[in-house]
């Protein structure tokens, strides 16, 4: 057999590190002390960033991002999502901007299968100033419906910087790194997915709700950041409505939200209250209409019939947190007198699900302002 030539060999060694990525658009960003990574995706005009939310977390602080030539832009943080199941931003740069941004949302064809995730190779890709790429290969170690626990497959590495990172799958768009864990040395990456679920229209819709300025959510006089950001992020995504500056000559009118009060109790949980009522059948020997108890009643010994009832009542908390919430929502036309409504909404969380208080905060002030916006956006306030 003929040897191949030296240069052959060589080539086929460093074939890997040498993969074409040409149309990525990754980008390096920066928010004061934070530094992490993005990605570009073109919409329209204009470029929208993908990066971990926690990258760009301080509320109206300056947002750098630069691409691998040195181009840069300041950006404004569109979409944000602090919560420990979706740590997740969208960055919008101004149109025309000399950052690099070529590549399209993927279509589906182009996103990784999930249910694929156990035997796919993943691959991230460090970018350095210049051009010059280091591969960095994974595999998986575990997962959630939301996200894939990648282990490293050798001695390269990403670090907590690289969060926002793309991580591909087979040459498909696989997520985005979110946190880099040195306690067990794996990585969380968000599923492409679910990215796709939460941001994924906004890239393959025209957004057909006309601009609005929002002056900020406060209580007692004093602007809340994180509570003017969860609106925000409802105007934009959910809404369709593209919040600009308050200077901004485009804006329709101006949103002015103050939190009146916030009262937080607890009510007692429904679901707790059944298995109360079937624990007392089971003494009782009889069934209750309505309730699903899966036992066979008269006819289970009484023992066996707690035992069930409280197998099922492990992890049902007694009482639920609830939020009554009263808000007074302003909208001000640009040529008429502003219009406002009062109104007070109640929320009882989800006794199957935890969560941070931040990530609380973020579902109930969004779900009471869009009852409230919602009827005032329907009677024309903002036109």
């Amino acid at each position: 057999m003929t040897p191949l030539p030296i240069a052959r060999w060589l080539g086929l060694l460093l074939a890997p590190a040498l993969i074409s990525t040409a149309g990525a658009e990754p980008v390096d960003i920066r928010q004061g002390e934070s530094n992490g990574s993005g990605y570009g995706f073109r919409r329209g005009d204009n470029c929208l960033v993908v990066t971990a939310g926690h990258v760009v977390a301080e509320t109206g602080a300056d947002i750098t991002v630069t691409d691998r030539q040195g181009g840069k832009a300041t950006g404004q943080r569109i979409y944000y999502n602090p919560s420990r199941t979706e740590d997740l931003a969208l960055i919008e740069l101004p149109a025309r901007s000399v950052v690099a941004c070529n590549d399209r949302w993927p279509d589906a064809s182009e996103v990784a299968p999930a249910a694929a995730a156990a035997n796919a190779p993943f691959e991230v890709v460090r970018h350095y100033p210049g051009g010059r790429e280091t591969i960095v290969r994974l595999r998986a170690a575990g997962g959630t419906s939301q996200w894939h626990t990648l282990a490293f497959e050798d001695k390269l590495r990403i670090i907590q910087s690289d969060s926002g990172s793309i991580v591909r799958s087979n040459g498909r768009f696989a997520g985005i790194v979110v946190s880099v864990r040195e306690a067990d040395d794996r990585v969380d990456v968000l599923r492409f997915d679910v990215i796709d679920r939460l941001v994924g229209d906004r890239f393959r819709t025209v957004v057909r709700g006309v601009p609005v300025a929002l002056e900020g959510v406060k209580q007692r006089g004093r602007v809340n950041p994180n509570w003017t950001t969860y609106v925000a992020s409802w105007l934009s995504e959910s809404a369709g409505r593209p919040v600009v500056p308050q200077q901004d000559a485009s804006a329709r009118c101006r949103i002015g939200v103050d939190v009146i009060e916030w009262a937080r109790s607890r009510v007692d949980n429904p679901e707790y209250d059944k298995l109360e009522s079937a624990l007392r059948a089971c003494t009782q020997g009889v069934s209750i209409g309505g309730v699903p108890l899966g036992l066979k009643l008269p006819g289970t010994d009484r023992a066996s019939c707690q035992r069930q009832v409280r197998e099922r009542m492990r992890g049902v908390p007694r009482v639920l947190p609830s939020h009554k919430l009263t808000l007074n929502v302003t909208m001000t036309p640009r040529q008429r007198a502003p219009v406002s409504k009062l109104q007070t909404t109640e929320h009882v969380e989800d006794g199957s699900k935890g969560g941070a208080r931040a990530e609380t905060e973020l579902t109930v002030l969004q779900q009471s302002f869009a009852q409230v916006a919602g009827e005032l956006f329907s009677a024309g306030a903002c036109e």
